[in-house]
């Protein structure tokens, strides 16, 4: 499983999907200004056949939050895990416009009441970063029981 479990992953974009396509309620389009902008921003670093690198992914979205002395740091990958959901090695757009539908939706964000700064903090620091984190410390925190675990095997002898 990856950070916050495939399972959420996948539910987090069903329910999405199923808000935004809803024809009587259809909340967020993508011709929603702050869609419109943030698509302009994912086309700037995106390749000709629209898919986006990791690299790309990080100079356009993430290095405002997270600095990686050596690229890739481990917080990097740990996003990662949490938005490549097709594993495909690249960001695609529905993996982006996903999470930005959603948290338009859920604060009712406008262009009178958001900017693509807040939409992006709130997106990325607000929702993926929490679930991408939980698993990082998870890990660290089993690495460090068991290395305890095998010390105290250790004095046991």
């Amino acid at each position: 499983m990856r950070a916050g479990g495939k399972k959420f992953l996948r539910e987090m974009i069903d329910i999405v999907l199923q808000k935004t396509n809803k024809e009587s309620n259809n909340n967020v389009a993508d011709d929603h200004p702050l869609m419109k902008e943030l698509k302009t921003m994912y086309d700037l670093y995106a390749s000709p056949d629209g898919r986006m690198t990791y690299k790309n992914f990080f100079y356009c979205f993430i290095n405002r939050f997270i600095s990686c002395f050596n690229f890739p740091c481990a917080k990097f990958v740990a996003v990662v895990g949490a938005i490549d959901v097709d594993k495909s090695g690249d960001i695609d757009w529905p993996e982006i416009s996903v999470w930005a539908k959603w948290a338009i939706d859920e604060y009712n964000l406008t262009a009178e009441n958001c900017d693509i700064d807040r939409l992006t903090h709130l997106v990325f620091v607000g929702h993926i970063f929490p679930v991408a984190f939980q698993n990082l410390y998870q890990v660290k925190v089993r690495s460090k029981k068991h290395i305890a675990q095998i010390m105290a095997q250790g004095d046991e002898d």
